[in-house]
């Protein structure tokens, strides 16, 4: 299915309804912005020159207009930013208060009314969708939510801008589904801001693009959203090692969404990649990004999150399916996720998450437990699938304990697939102080394993590391063993 950006449509539809020349007004007359007209809704490329400014007086004009809405002011007056009232300036500004920044969700964008004084832009008159108590919690909850995705990595100084914006990316689409019925109800103001793919996990583009810029703006990593009236659609554009790359993560969040699933073929795109994936074309965007680095990176064939634990960046590569860590520049191959699914020419379907102080992945016969510090998986959920034929385990997630497990028979997942067929479980891991081997006791084969262990007579993974780590203190040492003795003495 092809994503419509039906949110962006009704900022074009309410700049079109009727026309009023752009000649100078009197000042005192207000002109709102849905009694303009326009041929274009135009690019966030080169944005200052559409105002008619100076790139620094854009920069101080958007900064200050976005403070004013944010804080609920009836008015502002703009005369010393010299804008001229041109249809270039007015769609700018359409433009910029609708889907230029990710802050002014509380405006009633089409009743903004502005006056000419002169020729140029005099003063603004802002009519609000909500209080100021409403918006601020909205704000809050937003906020809380980009706690829960980024707050394990955000300080991390080894991980470079590239890896941040990656896992950004790839956690905005595990977090958020796009809103499928778009087409056929009322659009909820939500599904066209942040706080959409943030707080409700459901959006359309500008959701996603705006969750997308607010969590890049908090990491420091220079942005921008860019858009298409012909496309109907929002993304965004990132700078890295300063160069500019497109990043679309609705269109990298496929319809019907399958939990854990995730692409990367419009992550760090050239305009020339962009246009070549057909989704994209059109002639009215921004067309700056022009390096073609990343345009054959590895993670282009990476159909599941890309995800960070305790230091370090996990992926699974379907060409060796594998598990692998990746610092950057080098990939290690740390497990076999080798499985049979019915569709084996399209590829490993394996899906990969970080929750707590393990990694998860998905086979086709379940869920497994992957402790990196001894590389031992075990399997903690296995559904039953015998009513159904040919069916396998195509995605999953774990939110708040649970385990999201996406069953179906084929990859290419239905409208109802997920409604039909996912189930729902709590995440279980056991833990038994003491149970070396893990098979559900303490004996005295477990202290003999231990000794092994520390003898370097057995292979790490023979161990569970959270069950011999007998005194939490994340290490094994001959201090487990003596625990260990006295729980058995005791026992």
């Amino acid at each position: 299915m092809i994503k419509k950006a039906i949110g962006f449509i009704l900022v074009a539809a309410m700049l079109c309804t009727s026309f009023v020349s752009f000649a100078a007004e009197d000042e005192g007359e207000y002109i709102t912005l849905e009694e303009t007209s326009f041929t274009d809704a135009g690019s966030l490329e080169d944005v200052s020159n559409q105002f008619g400014i100076s790139e620094a007086t854009y920069v101080a004009f958007r900064n200050a207009l976005i403070s004013t809405v944010t804080q609920f002011k009836a008015s502002m007056n703009i005369y010393s930013y010299g804008i001229p009232y041109t249809s270039d300036s007015i769609n700018a500004l359409s433009l910029l208060l609708s889907s230029g920044n990710a802050l002014t969700f509380n405006l009633n964008v089409g009743s903004t009314g502005f006056t000419v004084s002169g020729g140029k832009l005099n003063t603004l008159k802002f009519t609000y969708s909500m209080t100021a108590d409403e918006y601020n919690t909205y704000i809050g909850e937003c906020d809380r939510a980009v706690d829960r995705l980024v707050s394990d990595f955000e300080n991390d100084e080894n991980l470079s801008d590239l890896q941040k914006a990656l896992l950004v990316h790839d956690r905005i689409a595990v977090h958020c589904e796009y809103d499928a019925d778009v087409d056929t109800k009322n659009i909820p103001w939500t599904d066209s801001c942040m706080y959409g793919a943030l707080v409700l996990k459901e959006c359309v583009c500008e959701g996603y693009a705006e969750a997308y810029s607010y969590i890049l703006d908090r990491l420091g990593i220079e942005n921008y959203l860019c858009s298409s009236y012909q496309l109907s659609h929002i993304w965004n554009i990132i700078t890295v090692d300063g160069a500019r790359y497109h990043v679309d993560v609705t269109h990298d969040d496929k319809v019907y969404d399958v939990s854990g699933k995730v692409y990367h073929d419009n992550f760090l795109a050239s305009t020339e990649a962009l246009k070549a994936g057909g989704s994209h074309s059109a002639d009215d965007y921004d067309t700056s990004p022009s390096d073609t680095t990343y345009d054959d990176a590895f993670w282009k064939n990476v159909y599941a999150s890309f995800d960070y634990l305790k230091g370090t960046v996990y992926y699974i590569d379907r060409e060796t399916q594998s598990l692998c860590s990746w610092d950057g520049v080098n990939s290690v191959p740390l497990e076999s996720v080798a499985g049979l699914w019915r569709y084996q020419s399209w590829g490993n379907q394996a899906r990969l998450q970080a929750y707590g102080d393990y990694l998860f992945y998905s086979l086709p016969d379940g869920i497994y437990l992957f402790d990196v510090r001894n590389c031992r998986r075990e399997q903690i959920f296995a559904p039953d699938l015998s009513a159904y034929s040919n069916f396998a385990v195509y995605g999953f997630k774990i939110e708040d304990d649970k385990i999201y497990c996406d069953v179906y028979s084929s990859y290419a997942f239905s409208a109802t697939a997920k409604a039909d067929y996912e189930i729902v479980t709590d995440l279980v891991i056991n833990t038994m102080t003491g149970d070396v081997d893990g098979d559900g006791g303490i004996t005295v084969k477990d202290s003999k394993l231990l000794m092994k262990y520390l003898l370097g007579l057995c292979e790490d993974r023979e161990i569970v590391f959270r069950n011999s780590d007998t005194d939490a203190d994340s290490c094994i040492s001959t201090k487990d063993t003596k625990n260990l003795t006295r729980l058995l003495l005791e026992g």
